[in-house]
């Protein structure tokens, strides 16, 4: 748990994270460390390293495909401890997020109340993160619209189907990045031979039934050294073509290597 490291520890795992959201962003350690205090066994580090990681991803695309689609309001379902959908309110002030869940923890709330204690409102904000708000609820319940993107990180087994399912019946944008799969959600058939145990392989199978099966945009993977289900399936936006990538990438989105990477705008 961040809340129980030794000092220098849990200022390096801050310093890490508040890197990977963006290099200038520095009072997002600050962040992390207060709500740790409030919340000492709140904020366990593998969990927090997934998040940032996925969120990083999720949030180029998000950047990516508005320039297409336009997106007015993210869900993070099965949202759990809330910080993807944290980090991208706060990414995005001028997008409403909306974090859904069957219950609420209480890391959420020390997170929300240390980014607006220590955080940076953005132009038009009285307070940060007050674009963010968390819903006790079954996703299936929510009046999903077009202009809309569903998210979800480690879902497990059907609930990405669920997600994309509900996303596309929405005409909305999404991303996924499956957790454990229950055998024959996605492959008909037995995997067998030289890999029939190889759990890794047949994750690697199934994210990529997946992608093909819902015409997937992009495909990215973060860091296996922090999670071996590391696979973030994204489509919806309406891409065509690898052109059609590279014109929207080359308008501004932040660099992803250099003394620049994860710099962004928060807009």
């Amino acid at each position: 748990m961040l809340g129980r490291l030794p000092q220098a520890a849990s200022e390096a795992v801050a310093s890490y994270c508040a890197n990977a959201f963006g290099s200038s962003s520095y009072e997002v350690a600050t962040c992390l460390q207060a709500a740790a205090e409030l919340c000492p066994d709140g904020l366990r580090v593998k969990e927090l390293l997934e998040s940032f990681e996925a969120y990083r991803e999720i949030a180029a695309f998000v950047h990516d495909a508005g320039k297409l689609r336009p997106i007015d309001v993210i869900y993070d379902i099965a949202c759990g401890h809330g910080i993807v959908g944290i980090l991208l309110a706060y990414r995005f002030p001028q997008r409403r997020v909306e974090c859904v869940d069957l219950s609420q923890r209480d890391v959420f709330e020390a997170l929300v109340n240390a980014f607006q204690k220590h955080g940076e409102a953005a132009e038009g904000e009285t307070v940060p993160l007050s674009n963010l708000n968390f819903n006790e609820t079954d996703f299936t319940t929510l009046d999903l619209r077009e202009r809309s993107m569903l998210v979800a990180v480690h879902a497990c087994n059907e609930l990405n189907r669920q997600v994309i399912d509900a996303a596309r019946n929405a005409g909305a944008t999404w991303a996924v990045l499956p957790c454990c799969v229950r055998a024959g959600t996605y492959l008909s058939c037995r995997v067998g031979g030289a890999i029939a145990d190889d759990d890794d392989t047949k994750h690697v199978l199934n994210c990529g039934v997946v992608a093909g099966r819902y015409g997937a945009e992009r495909l990215q993977t973060i860091d296996r050294r922090i999670t071996n289900r590391n696979i973030l399936i994204c489509g919806g936006a309406g891409f065509q073509d690898y052109d059609d990538v590279r014109q929207i990438c080359s308008q501004g989105r932040p660099p992803t290597e250099g003394p620049d990477a994860g710099t962004c705008n928060r807009a």
